[in-house]
């Protein structure tokens, strides 16, 4: 790759090169389970109760960087892990943020992927910062609370998952509805909003829910 892209990820690079980089895992499931986001070096990295915690941004225009949206993330992630306890999943993890331009030729498609070590983040480059960092606060907080469930706690459809003839679990509700309850308690638990925003996101998902089949 060109010296001016930086691969961020949870892995570790044994390649002292600056144009080349080796990673080594003992098998495939591990390999998918460790995104890697090629640009630009803008990252930050703090530790959090002997977690490493990495914030990778790639901004196509600059506006957005790592710095600017490390505080926030910083307070979620001391809270989440005061609210989890002992759970340490990992010793390193990461945050890769990918800040769409909403061009044509450009990601369209915005969320997050949980991953053991990793959440995987995809925005529009657009959004004020005051979205964007609640955005970021709610979809990371959501995607960290993964590594309970479905990453620690699943079914065999997840444990012996056939990647070439995908079977789904019934457990959805478990492991989406579950882990989205405890991204807002945890919030409320740890003081990072009130009472009345609790109880308003939790009216606001039933409502959705209830207009679905």
């Amino acid at each position: 790759h060109p010296a001016t892209l930086w691969g961020s990820t949870s892995m570790t690079d044994m390649d002292a090169s600056t144009t080349a980089d080796t990673f080594i895992t003992a098998r495939y499931a591990e390999l998918v389970e460790n995104p890697i986001m090629y640009s630009k070096p803008d990252y930050t990295t703090f530790t959090v109760d002997g977690m490493e915690i990495l914030i990778s941004v790639y901004s196509p225009s600059g506006k957005v960087t790592a710095e600017s949206i490390t505080p926030e993330m910083k307070t979620m992630m001391t809270a989440q892990k005061t609210f989890l306890g002992k759970i340490n999943a990992t010793k390193k993890y990461s945050v890769l943020l990918y800040l769409s331009s909403m061009q044509e030729n450009d990601a369209k498609g915005f969320g997050a992927l949980e991953h053991p070590t990793a959440t995987t983040v995809v925005l529009p480059e657009l959004m004020p910062k005051e979205e964007l960092v609640k955005s970021m606060m709610d979809v990371v907080s959501h995607e960290f609370f993964h590594i309970v469930t479905p990453l620690s706690i699943h079914s065999k459809e997840i444990q012996y998952f056939d990647y070439n003839n995908p079977k789904m679990s019934a457990h959805l509700w478990m492991y989406e509805g579950v882990t989205e309850y405890f991204a807002n308690l945890f919030q409320i638990n740890q003081g990072l909003i009130t009472e009345e925003d609790f109880y308003s996101r939790l009216s606001d998902q039933m409502e959705r829910a209830a207009a679905m089949n």
